[in-house]
């Protein structure tokens, strides 16, 4: 989990104080490093800065910078999961400075990426995921969404299109938010960084909140309780233009069902499950990629169940140095509750004798 957050003006002042403030609000998110960019249309300029927990001093600090007019300001704060090195720093340039991204999130398949990548000419300094989007936008444009399996939320200035070019992960694992009027776009990982800026209004959306209220829905794909504030939806990207302001949304995926109505076979429900395990296996051992420590939240029902089942089953093929010899998981304990599932997790646990503290086999409960 890391935050990001943007502010492009072409009309009013703004400055490094707005963009430090909001990455402030989101160090929750990104406690391990933080980094910005400022970067000018015309004449073309582009600068990297640093704040106080910078990993990396870059330029100026942050705060230097403004008040200023016509103008992108971004910034990141990293929590480090993959190459924990100051390589990994952001926002991170790439094809000569051409490129720069502020990334939340993680690609399991980074690695295959990587590999088809450098076979297409492309070269890499750092061992991170974050490099592999960069090189993966410069290959295929918007169509890099496609080859991404994974969670993310990201933000890529490309300086040659004069563009910002974002996308939100097929689920919307991932948050994003953003404002978009009066000559201001800005954008964030969390609401309230947002509307810590002066000129986004804090006026309630009266509509999506009588359908909490009454209905107990939340908030829809687009908008939120806030009536100049949205949110990207799931399976989609956006481009904004730097110079004319122009601003889109596209969808680059729907999953696909069958309609049809078939007639059981055996020999095909056989088929069908064979491979929604080996599908289920490569899902999970995937995203055991981590150069820190990995547990399992497990609740007790059938999907955590499953995952640390198939946790437990891969250790014993191969040695992952970050989950370790017995996987540790967590879960949520409400005592004396009859919604309280402990004894359910503590037997998943035993099976796959998993580890709930030092020494002991259980659980992390809370």
């Amino acid at each position: 989990m890391c935050g990001i957050a943007g502010i492009f003006s072409s009309g009013r002042e703004i400055s490094g104080s707005d963009i430090r403030q909001m990455c402030d609000i989101l160090k929750h998110r990104g406690p391990d490093d933080e980094g910005y960019l400022f970067y000018r249309p015309k004449p073309k300029s582009l600068s990297l800065l640093h704040g106080s927990d910078s990993a990396l001093r870059e330029g100026a600090d942050i705060t230097n910078i403004g008040p200023v007019k016509d103008a992108l300001l971004l910034g990141h704060r990293r929590l480090s999961i993959i190459d924990l090195s100051v390589a990994g720093h952001q926002p991170m340039l790439y094809g000569g400075n051409e490129l720069a991204i502020i990334f939340n999130g993680e690609i399991y398949n980074y690695v295959e990426l990587k590999e088809e990548l450098i076979r297409k000419g492309h070269k890499f300094r750092t061992h991170t995921d974050t490099e592999v989007v960069l090189a993966s936008y410069a290959e295929w444009g918007d169509r890099c969404l496609e080859k991404l399996n994974g969670m993310w939320s990201f933000v890529i200035l490309d300086t040659k299109r004069n563009i910002l070019f974002g996308a939100r992960d097929r689920l919307g694992v991932k948050p994003f938010y953003y404002f978009n009027d009066n000559g201001i776009f800005a954008f964030a990982s969390e609401i309230k960084a947002l509307i810590s800026l002066p000129f986004v209004g804090r006026q309630i959306n009266e509509e999506n909140l009588y359908d909490y209220l009454m209905w107990g829905d939340p908030e829809n794909v687009h908008s939120t309780f806030f009536k100049s504030i949205y949110k990207l939806p799931h399976s989609n990207f956006f481009t904004f233009d730097l110079s004319s302001g122009n601003f889109t949304i596209e969808k680059y995926y729907e999953l696909k069902y069958n309609k049809s109505l078939g007639i059981f076979k055996k020999e095909e429900y056989e088929h069908h499950c064979g491979n929604v395990r080996k599908i289920f296996f490569k899902a999970i051992d995937i995203r055991l990629r981590a150069d820190v420590p990995v547990g399992s939240c497990l609740s007790g029902g059938i999907d955590s169940a499953s995952i640390v089942t198939v946790i437990s089953e891969i250790l014993k093929a191969k040695n992952l140095s970050q989950v370790g010899d017995m996987q540790k998981v967590f879960t949520a304990s409400f005592e004396g509750m009859p919604i309280d599932e402990t004894k359910y997790a503590c037997a998943v646990a035993g099976k796959t004798n998993s580890m709930g503290g030092p020494g002991e086999t259980g659980l992390y409960a809370g």
